[in-house]
């Protein structure tokens, strides 16, 4: 039965791995199409009578860095989800062998990665934060540039906020969903 657990963890860990090895891809990608569009947005590339062609992307970018973030936390939250099974799954396999050898997920990850370490608690937080403000404020200004009714750049900006904080939202769960005891639905 060990043996088989041991696998299982095994192949749950390389998922855990493959997963965050595309991180990278995601946020080369909201970079890259937020780039683009600002680029495009903010030179001479669209004529100042184009605010049609503007409003369109305008409309277009925020749909679109909510899908790439959309997506990116549903990974973080499948990492979540397979980090609380890999270490419920390390916590059996230590009480077979008798000793804790399997540690990764259920304690290493909790000190080390997790919690309690700049990056992760008061960098990636900031960082993450600051893309959010800076895309908002870019969007809106582009946005009030347009000739259109005070009431729709507004709305425009409340939307905005309102999306990202919907995408951000979920990984707040994360912690508390790795941490918690698996809890077998039958």
């Amino acid at each position: 039965i060990a043996k088989a657990k041991i696998d299982l963890w095994k192949e749950i860990n390389g998922y855990i791995n493959k997963i965050e090895s595309n991180y990278p891809m995601f946020f080369t990608l909201l970079i890259a199409v937020l780039g683009a569009a600002l680029t495009v947005l903010g030179t001479n590339m669209l004529p100042d009578e184009a605010s049609t062609a503007r409003l369109i992307m305008l409309l277009f970018l925020p749909v679109a860095l909510s899908i790439i973030m959309a997506y990116l936390v549903y990974n973080f939250r499948i990492v979540a989800i397979s980090r609380m099974y890999a270490a419920k799954l390390e916590k059996e396999i230590n009480e077979k062998l008798g000793e804790d050898i399997f540690i990764w997920n259920s304690q290493i990850i909790d000190c080390y990665v997790a919690k309690g370490n700049f990056t992760n608690t008061i960098l990636l937080p900031f960082v993450s934060l600051l893309f959010f403000v800076i895309t908002v404020t870019v969007l809106g200004y582009f946005m009030w540039l347009l000739p259109l009714a005070i009431y729709i750049k507004i709305g425009y900006l409340i939307v905005l906020i309102i999306l990202f904080c919907c995408c951000v939202a979920p990984i707040l769960k994360n912690d508390s969903i790795r941490t918690s005891d698996f809890v077998r639905i039958t």
